[in-house]
């Protein structure tokens, strides 16, 4: 053969045959490719218009059924059009037609509408018998559905603080949970009452209203709460939100802004069928907490009279900041006002300085009652005056400069020893004063309450179990620079803080 193949070619031709010949079968094969991606196209762009189809005839029918009027069966509409698909064409991003083409109609279509199921029919003189607030409902779900993105910052111990400017001058009106409840509509507060005495039905069960909310526990576990965002009340309870996703329970996960949450799903009651909702969601938790209900439990009228403004500012239920007092402002109408709604953090709570006491028991209880400070945290001083609370806000030289001899005696003591060694330099800001090294800041110096407190850049881990009883800001702060706090209560400590800046040094 190949003697024949030599007779009548050379070899450089032989070579040129068998490259024309391999790109002529390659060729053949992107032929066949092609005309498959093709003829597979084609089938997408038909599946495609049969969807368009059955969506435009679903639109069809909805409207119909707004009408009143009856409506074909769908289920024969069904096979009409999805009978003309191959049996082997199975796109992945269709593999349920009916499935997308509700989650298209779902922003449009009604509860009752969307409620059914495939090849169940619902005549038209039960979709009208069906209660007003179910509609309400369907129309508000929507809306529901956004409400995570827009209350994932939420948190259940969050203050929402309204401004109202008077004269040129911002006046700050923080109103409690028991002021929004008194002066919210009758619709919050029945089923505020509703979801009350339902929770308090249950065995063993109490309450608690503080300033932000009302907490229910059982025993010393507290598994939900009450909050009232705007005009909406919401409930907190103790549960996994995560359990809940795609479910027809459209709860916020509050950790997702708060991870150390002990109420991270919160539910949002803005209708009457959530009032229901929230009941089985309660239910649910009490199942798993070993909860059962007193059957003589007797239910009581939790829905407070209206009162206005200016009677719960006497009563105390809501308190007025600004620049200053108002009594040289004229006299403000707070119910006319147009309130501008601002969150803001909460007020940090500051304890009260102990007395300089040798026994080291006495030193831990500060340190307990401290362990949620923050080196750059701001201390907001409130005073009454003339029955309205004026914020204060007193620079870390201005506590030092009213502090008393014993402070000042322990800060200048601690600062000298400081300031001794080589190349260290300090600065005073608003908040604290500074010890650094080149750029490196590895000490400062806060004020809170009548107590100086030092903080270093160390890790607070090291001194667990030791005499150094130390505060760990970095739980509260993970990014704090110096996490290691300890409080100069006394002349020991002096003497430790000493020792702690050492093994720094």
């Amino acid at each position: 053969m190949n003697n024949l193949l030599e007779s009548f070619f050379t070899p450089s031709q032989t070579v040129t045959l068998i490259v024309v010949a391999v790109v002529g079968v390659l060729l053949i094969v992107l032929n066949i490719v092609l005309a498959y991606v093709f003829h597979k196209r084609g089938e997408r762009k038909l599946y495609d218009l049969m969807l368009q189809k059955q969506k435009e005839l679903l639109m069809q029918q909805l409207d119909e059924l707004r009408s009143g009027a009856v409506v074909p069966d769908e289920e024969k509409f069904r096979k009409e059009f999805f009978n003309r698909i191959p049996p082997d064409y199975v796109p992945a991003e269709h593999t349920a037609p009916a499935e997308v083409i509700a989650e298209e109609l779902v922003e449009e279509a009604p509860a009752e509408v969307i409620a059914e199921q495939p090849g169940e029919e619902q005549p038209a003189e039960e979709i009208a018998e069906q209660p007003a607030e179910e509609l309400n409902e369907a129309e508000e779900e929507p809306c529901d559905e956004l409400a995570p993105t827009d209350a994932a910052y939420e948190d259940e111990n969050a203050e929402i603080i309204e401004e109202v400017v008077v004269n040129g001058v911002v006046m700050r009106f923080n109103r409690s949970f028991t002021a929004r409840i008194i002066q919210a509509d009758d619709i919050l507060k029945a089923r505020y009452s509703e979801l009350k005495n339902y929770i308090l039905s249950f065995n063993g069960v109490k309450n608690r209203i503080s300033w932000k909310k009302e907490s229910f526990r059982t025993g010393r576990n507290t598994f939900a709460c009450f909050t009232v965002r705007g005009k909406t009340l919401c409930l907190s309870l103790a549960a996994d939100p995560k359990q809940f996703e795609g479910t027809k329970y459209k709860v916020i996960d509050l950790s997702v802004r708060s991870p150390k949450s002990k109420q991270p799903c919160m539910y949002r009651i803005s209708s009457d069928r959530r009032v229901k909702y929230a009941k089985q969601l309660i239910d649910m938790l009490m199942g798993h907490l070993g909860l059962t209900r007193n059957a003589d439990y007797a239910a009581e009228q939790f829905m407070p009279e209206y009162q206005t403004s200016e009677q719960l500012i006497a009563e105390g239920l809501i308190k007025v900041t600004g620049d200053v007092p108002p009594a040289a402002a004229a006299p403000v109408n707070v119910a006319e006002a147009a309130p501008v709604i601002q969150p803001e953090p909460p007020a940090e709570v500051f304890s009260e300085p102990e007395d300089e006491q040798p026994d080291e028991e006495a030193e831990e209880t500060a340190v307990a009652a401290a362990v949620d400070d923050d080196e750059n945290a701001e201390i907001v001083e409130e005073e009454v005056v003339n029955g309205v609370v004026i914020r204060y806000n007193r620079s870390y030289t201005a506590r030092i400069t009213q502090s008393d001899d014993i402070l000042k005696a322990r800060y200048s003591e601690l600062k000298n020893y400081i300031l001794s060694y080589e190349g260290v330099r300090n600065r005073i800001s608003w908040k604290r004063e500074t010890f650094r090294l080149g750029r490196n800041i590895f000490a400062c110096f806060t004020v809170r309450g009548k107590t100086l407190c030092l903080s270093l850049a160390a890790d607070p881990k090291r001194f667990e179990g030791t005499k150094y009883k130390v505060i760990d800001l970095s739980v509260r702060s993970p990014k704090s620079k110096q996490p290691c706090m300890y409080r100069i209560s006394s002349d020991r400590r002096v003497k430790y803080a000493k020792q702690l800046i050492d093994m720094l040094m």
